[in-house]
């Protein structure tokens, strides 16, 4: 090789060597992802994770990917946890691929997907043991209530009340299997007159988009106070639906438990 040769190669070998050729920063193993997660250091643990994930084909790889996907929960990034989890829901390790699942599930449910919630959850649950078996079919669950699925969201939230010694749980399902629609829910109001007035109005409005009118409850977590609601439907996307013909873009749509 002759000297302008070299002369011209040398940078580009040094330059290769410090940078990788192309991959920022230092290689970090899969120990480093979890270590960095261990401790608390998610937006570390992600970046480790997730470079380990997008190398390629590799033993490590599904493994990165639940951790950069549980990373990514911990940061609030459900669209980075689902791409993650979605790979990792596809791991060797059937336990691994299961509990991924379950996280899969969770956060397409924050995501409002609650078909592909359902789904996923019904599907990672049986691999599940004890109480974390039991969450998952109440997730379930609840994302098919939201899909006016009552009759099979019904059976699960039987299944997961078989399988739970949790008290709390127990409660949580129990409300469930009392909730038989939504409706949207104007406010609470500690003046009686006042949540009148509101009922009043919107009743008004109910008629004129063609839904049911409002009601007044009381509010069970605030002593004397009444909760105002407008609306009955047998599921969630429908009751958000009408929150504009209503002129109520911030109402809650809440569970009907009794009608």
């Amino acid at each position: 090789m002759n000297r302008q040769m070299l002369s011209v190669l040398l940078p580009l070998l040094l330059l290769l060597a410090t940078t990788g050729c192309g991959s920022p920063g230092p290689y970090a193993s899969l120990d480093d992802a979890n270590s960095a997660y261990q401790r608390g250091d998610y937006p570390q643990a992600y970046a480790f994770a997730s470079a380990i994930s997008n190398d390629g084909p590799s033993l490590d790889r599904f493994e990165a990917a639940y951790i950069a996907g549980l990373a990514a929960t911990q940061l609030g990034q459900d669209a980075k946890a689902v791409k993650h989890l979605q790979r990792a829901v596809r791991a060797f390790d059937k336990q691994m691929a299961s509990d991924a699942g379950v996280m899969l599930g969770l956060a397409y449910a924050r995501q409002g997907k609650d078909a592909e919630a359902a789904e996923t959850l019904i599907g990672a649950a049986p691999r599940q043991a004890g109480e974390a078996q039991a969450k998952a079919y109440y997730h379930a669950a609840d994302a098919q209530q939201r899909l006016g699925r009552w009759a099979s969201a019904r059976d699960y939230l039987l299944l997961a009340k078989s399988k739970t010694k949790d008290a709390s749980l127990v409660a949580a399902i129990d409300e469930r299997l009392a909730v038989n629609g939504f409706t949207l829910e104007i406010g609470s109001y500690a003046d009686r007159a006042n949540a009148e007035a509101a009922a009043a109005k919107y009743d008004a409005v109910a008629k004129e988009v063609g839904i049911k009118g409002t009601r007044m409850v009381e509010d069970p977590a605030r002593a004397g106070r009444v909760r105002v609601h407008v609306g009955e439907f047998s599921t969630f996307a429908s009751a958000s639906s009408y929150r504009e013909p209503l002129g109520l873009p911030d109402a809650f749509v809440v569970p009907i438990t009794g009608r």
